[in-house]
Protein backbone atom coordinates (compact mmCIF):
# COMPACT_ATOMS: atom_id res chain seq x y z
CA UNK A 1 0.00 0.00 0.00
CA UNK A 2 1.16 3.81 -1.03
CA UNK A 3 1.81 6.37 1.47
CA UNK A 4 -0.85 7.61 -0.48
CA UNK A 5 -3.18 5.12 0.04
CA UNK A 6 -2.92 5.15 3.90
CA UNK A 7 -3.05 9.22 4.08
CA UNK A 8 -6.46 8.74 2.28
CA UNK A 9 -7.80 6.69 4.67
CA UNK A 10 -7.27 9.45 7.42
CA UNK A 11 -8.66 11.83 4.43
CA UNK A 12 -12.23 13.41 3.57
CA UNK A 13 -11.22 16.80 0.99
CA UNK A 14 -8.68 18.33 -0.57
CA UNK A 15 -8.79 21.81 -2.24
CA UNK A 16 -7.25 21.37 -5.68
CA UNK A 17 -4.77 23.61 -4.95
CA UNK A 18 -3.42 21.58 -2.35
CA UNK A 19 -3.45 18.99 -4.34
CA UNK A 20 -1.43 21.25 -7.15
CA UNK A 21 1.29 22.29 -4.62
CA UNK A 22 1.99 18.11 -3.27
CA UNK A 23 2.33 17.39 -7.22
CA UNK A 24 5.34 19.19 -6.71
CA UNK A 25 4.26 21.88 -8.79
CA UNK A 26 5.33 19.71 -12.11
CA UNK A 27 2.71 20.86 -14.81
CA UNK A 28 3.22 17.94 -17.37
CA UNK A 29 2.28 15.25 -14.98
CA UNK A 30 -0.26 17.41 -12.81
CA UNK A 31 -2.89 16.11 -14.52
CA UNK A 32 -1.33 12.23 -14.56
CA UNK A 33 -1.04 12.58 -10.74
CA UNK A 34 -4.49 14.11 -9.94
CA UNK A 35 -5.91 11.46 -12.06
CA UNK A 36 -4.48 9.04 -10.13
CA UNK A 37 -4.98 10.71 -6.82
CA UNK A 38 -8.51 10.59 -7.78
CA UNK A 39 -8.84 7.31 -8.11
CA UNK A 40 -7.99 6.29 -4.16
CA UNK A 41 -10.94 5.35 -2.12
CA UNK A 42 -11.73 8.44 0.47
CA UNK A 43 -10.27 11.34 -1.69
CA UNK A 44 -12.34 13.77 -2.68
CA UNK A 45 -11.61 17.52 -4.22
CA UNK A 46 -13.17 20.46 -2.54
CA UNK A 47 -13.88 23.81 -4.59
CA UNK A 48 -13.04 26.81 -2.86
CA UNK A 49 -16.48 28.57 -2.77
CA UNK A 50 -17.04 32.43 -1.95
CA UNK A 51 -17.40 30.90 1.53
CA UNK A 52 -14.02 29.82 1.93
CA UNK A 53 -12.69 32.60 -0.25
CA UNK A 54 -14.08 35.34 2.88
CA UNK A 55 -13.37 33.07 5.75
CA UNK A 56 -9.21 32.70 3.88
CA UNK A 57 -9.26 36.53 4.84
CA UNK A 58 -11.14 36.58 8.25
CA UNK A 59 -9.22 33.56 9.68
CA UNK A 60 -9.14 34.18 13.89
CA UNK A 61 -5.58 35.19 15.35
CA UNK A 62 -2.60 35.53 13.30
CA UNK A 63 -1.89 33.87 10.47
CA UNK A 64 1.02 34.31 7.53
CA UNK A 65 -0.76 35.83 4.56
CA UNK A 66 -0.19 32.78 1.77
CA UNK A 67 -3.40 33.11 0.04
CA UNK A 68 -2.92 29.28 -1.22
CA UNK A 69 -2.14 28.11 2.73
CA UNK A 70 -5.15 30.61 4.25
CA UNK A 71 -7.62 28.83 1.54
CA UNK A 72 -6.07 25.45 2.84
CA UNK A 73 -6.61 25.83 6.08
CA UNK A 74 -10.22 28.04 5.92
CA UNK A 75 -11.61 25.00 4.00
CA UNK A 76 -10.40 22.52 6.77
CA UNK A 77 -11.58 24.46 9.29
CA UNK A 78 -15.09 24.91 7.16
CA UNK A 79 -15.20 21.08 6.79
CA UNK A 80 -14.27 20.34 10.84
CA UNK A 81 -11.48 17.83 9.59
CA UNK A 82 -7.86 17.99 10.38
CA UNK A 83 -5.05 18.97 7.76
CA UNK A 84 -1.90 16.37 6.73
CA UNK A 85 0.95 19.00 6.85
CA UNK A 86 4.41 19.09 7.21
CA UNK A 87 4.11 22.86 7.30
CA UNK A 88 5.26 24.39 10.57
CA UNK A 89 3.71 27.63 10.08
CA UNK A 90 0.09 25.52 9.88
CA UNK A 91 1.09 23.21 12.44
CA UNK A 92 1.94 25.98 14.93
CA UNK A 93 -1.68 27.83 14.25
CA UNK A 94 -3.84 27.07 17.08
CA UNK A 95 -7.03 27.66 14.87
CA UNK A 96 -6.53 24.14 12.99
CA UNK A 97 -6.36 20.45 13.91
CA UNK A 98 -3.50 18.73 11.89
CA UNK A 99 -1.99 15.60 11.60
CA UNK A 100 1.25 14.06 10.07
Amino acid sequence: MTFLHRLSRKMTGNPPIDCFRHAGRAIHGFKNWLDEVSQIDGVHFMPVDNEISIKSTQLPGEFHKDPADRMIVATARKMAVPMVTADQRIIDYPHVKTIW
